[in-house]
């Protein structure tokens, strides 16, 4: 089980000192993780606790000490107070989009798409299917940026399962072949885009963990 401890932290970017900010200790996976990179019990329930949010200024980040924006004034613009504000969105998903928008904006485009992505997650927990697609969405929109500015054969296959969860079969499937056009070196990392194929192919957007893809294989080849 992982726990939660609340620390004092200065946030980076008003200077302020905030007196109990969560930080998650202990927490260590112990299973195989999602092909999206959700991690397994114990880190996978501590999710809520990874991002942190500023009580006077507002900043989110997952270390608010950490300084990724030199402009504050993106935390005073229109479409940043629109996320933080918004009262209907779960407290850890809307602190989880207003950093990935920061981040975005400052040109991360990395962790701007994996922040969105355990958006996502928080509404996968929540079971609410319609806003957990339109976080994978942000996710994929940073992510094809990043990819363009500088091709990962790793982020590339991320891309693929996030597509698939947000049920863009088609894309996923091009995606793919364009992926296995190009070349993969690595066994198992073929594995996950062939098995990617054909859930896309089913029009099926569940969860799959990297041992789905091991029991997978096996099956097929008893074919």
């Amino acid at each position: 089980m992982s726990m939660v401890a609340f620390i004092p932290k200065k946030c980076a970017v008003c200077g302020n000192e905030n007196e109990d900010v969560q930080e998650v200790i202990d927490a260590v996976p112990f299973g195989p993780m999602d092909l999206d990179t959700r991690p397994a019990e114990n880190l996978r329930s501590a999710l809520p606790y990874l991002i942190q949010q500023c009580s006077f200024c507002g900043y989110c980040n997952s270390d608010i000490s950490e300084e990724i924006i030199d402009d504050r004034s993106l935390l005073e613009t229109e479409e940043y107070k629109s996320i933080i504000d918004d009262e209907e969105l779960p407290d850890a998903a809307r602190k989880y989009l207003a950093s990935a928008h920061l981040l975005h904006k400052t040109g991360n485009l990395h962790r701007s798409a994996i922040e969105s992505l355990h958006a996502a997650w928080v509404f996968d927990d929540l079971g609410d299917s319609n806003s957990a697609i339109s976080a994978r969405l942000g996710a994929v929109i940073s992510l094809r940026a990043q990819l363009q500015e500088c091709y990962d054969e790793n982020l590339a296959v991320i891309l693929l399962d996030i597509l698939r969860r947000a049920e863009q079969f088609d894309l996923c499937i091009m995606i793919s072949e364009s992926i296995v056009s190009m070349g993969i070196e690595d066994e198992f990392v073929k594995s996950i885009v062939d098995y990617q194929i054909h859930l896309a192919q089913n029009r099926d957007s569940s969860c799959k963990t990297v041992a789905d893809v091991d029991l997978w294989e096996t099956d097929k080849n008893k074919l």
